[in-house]
């Protein structure tokens, strides 16, 4: 379990992260998970920096900070792999009728069985892409 100084300090960087996406869009969330995973810095498991995201990131809407599910997968992928874990960013698009919708959701290895499932998709893209950063990949044996 994390301790109150590792938790203000993933709520701070959260932060920070949301106000570098609201300046410059997607493509700067994107970019933020051009990364390789690091050592492990804390004792933060990957619930507490779920928490910590949605926490800071609607701390930071009240201030004009984007909380999207992609702001707030964006900003938990990137946590993630500065924690460690093998993190990746999930993308699904489908269109229904005339209507185009979207979802974002993280999945790591050992991770909550509650995320979407990439079937119910016409599209799905993982983020940090793994030709470019190799290591665990999510869907590896579904087709996706």
């Amino acid at each position: 379990m994390a301790n109150l100084i590792e938790r203000a300090s993933l709520f701070a960087r959260a932060l920070a992260l949301q106000a570098g996406i609201g300046k410059e869009g997607g493509a700067r969330a994107l970019r933020l998970l051009e990364c390789p995973v690091t050592e492990k810095r804390s004792n933060c498991a990957p619930e507490e920096i779920e928490r910590a995201v949605n926490r800071a990131l609607r701390a930071g809407s009240l201030f004009g900070g984007l909380n999207t599910c992609f702001s707030r997968a964006a900003v938990r992928c990137r946590l993630m792999r500065r924690e460690g874990l093998e993190a990746r960013m999930i993308l699904g698009l489908r269109k229904e009728g005339g209507a185009l919708d979207g979802h974002a959701w993280v999945v790591w290895p050992g991770g909550p069985g509650n995320a979407p499932d990439p079937a119910n998709f016409h599209g799905v893209e993982i983020h940090p892409p793994p030709d470019k950063f190799p290591g665990w990949t999510p869907y590896q044996n579904s087709g996706q």
